[in-house]
Parts: structure tokens; sequence; C-alpha cells
């Protein structure tokens, strides 16, 4: 598939500047995937295209081989933990957070499953707080509560660990394991080797809006990606 911005459009003779330029992927259900690369290579635009947030400008998205995806499809399937968790929430209250977008139909049913989620990820104490009042991990757990209420297919996660601590980086990856065992899909865009290293067992590598290598996350493997996360040659020999 093919994206640009609309900022970047046809100036002259010079033809856009695609931030994804031919670029091909398959991410197989149930597994988690790291995406690594240096700044400016794609990743998180890909990231927002393939949850829908943004639109593909050239080429298609399959499910199964079999059904084309649309951008309403992608962003009904999938669900995206940015960064910074204070732009993807908007309620007064945690539970209210929980139910923002879901059908008020069943409501009590829905109130329920709320709270259990909350259970699980340790925020059910802080149920009537504002979630401005919470923690950056705890922030960080409810927006991904937020995804699982939604029944979230497909997890995005963009630098889970920036400013967390060991014990707050493990927590997330054992979330994510449980995730994994649940059968969700998780891709995980993280210049964290350690985290990856708990987490994932495969590696996108980006590079000129492509992905350029495919790696498993293998004990023989581990050298050569911490090489090239640290800006090493030794993947491109």
């Amino acid at each position: 598939m093919k994206f640009c911005y609309p900022s970047a459009t046809k100036v002259g003779n010079k033809q856009n500047q695609y931030i994804l330029n031919h670029l091909d992927f398959n991410m197989e259900c149930g597994k988690a995937i790291g995406l690594i690369g240096l700044n400016g290579t794609g990743k998180t635009t890909f990231a927002r295209v393939i949850s829908g947030l943004e639109k593909i400008k050239e080429g298609k998205i399959w499910a199964e081989k079999d059904k084309e995806l649309n951008r309403k499809d992608l962003m009904d399937m999938s669900y995206f933990v940015f960064q910074a968790s204070d732009y993807q929430l908007f309620s007064e209250s945690v539970l209210d957070e929980m139910l923002l977008g879901i059908s008020s139909k069943d409501k009590k049913e829905n109130t329920q499953k709320a709270k259990s989620i909350l259970n699980v990820l340790g925020l059910d104490k802080y149920i009537d707080k504002h979630p401005f009042a919470l923690s950056r991990g705890e922030k960080q757990r409810l927006t991904i509560a937020c995804g699982m209420m939604k029944r979230a297919k497909v997890f995005i996660y963009d630098e889970p660990t920036s400013g967390c601590d060991k014990d707050s980086m493990l927590s997330v990856a054992k979330l994510i394991e449980e995730q994994l065992k649940n059968g969700t899909t998780v891709l995980v865009i993280s210049h964290d080797f350690e985290f990856l290293a708990n987490t994932v067992s495969n590696l996108w590598v980006m590079g000129d809006g492509k992905i350029e290598k495919v790696l498993n996350m293998s004990e023989s493997n581990k050298f050569l990606i911490l090489d090239k996360m640290r800006g090493g040659r030794e993947l491109d020999r």
C-alpha cells in the first residue's frame, strides 16, 4: 500500500512524497509483533493507517484473504493506544469513559462488563474518579480497558513504556501476554529492546516507508536486533 499526507502535494515535476511506499505486510491472529526503525521511517503513520485513523492513498488491506477491509472496518476491529493517553480520555469519570460510545441498550450488562474489566486491570477502585486524576500508568491502563470494552481484535501500542519504570514495563508486558491468550493481535511500536524481548515473537524493521526485514525474536537474532535499534549496521550486511 501507499500513503502520503494531503500537505505532501505534487509540486512542479516532483511526485508526492509517500510516507508509506509499496508496503506489504501480513499479521497473524493472536501474535505480538514489534515495529522498529529510525524516526521518520513511517512507523506511527503505518499504525494510524491500519487502525483506520488515516485513509490509504493506494492499495488494499484484506482479512483472511477474502474480505477487503475499508476504513470503517479497520476502525471497528482495532484500537490504537497512544503514547500520550490524555488525548484519548474525554469523560468525567472512569466508568463513563468505559461506556463512552457503547450502546445504551443493555446498560446494566455493559456497566457490569466495564466493572469486570476495570477489576482485571486494577482500576476498579477508581471507578468514580476523573480520568485526569489518575497516574500516567493508570491512564494508559484505562485506555487499554476501553479497547477491551470495545472488543478490539487488534491492539496497537505506540511506545507503551515511554516514561515507565521497570515494574510498570513488566506490568504492560504481562497485560499483552493476557491479550494474546485471548486471541488478540498486538502491534508494538517501541525503542525499548528489553520490553520487546519480553513481549513480541516477531519484529518488523521499517525503513524508507516499507517493512525491510521480518525477524523472529530468537536468541540468535537478539544481538542483531539490539545493534539495529542502537543505529548499527549488522542487520544490513
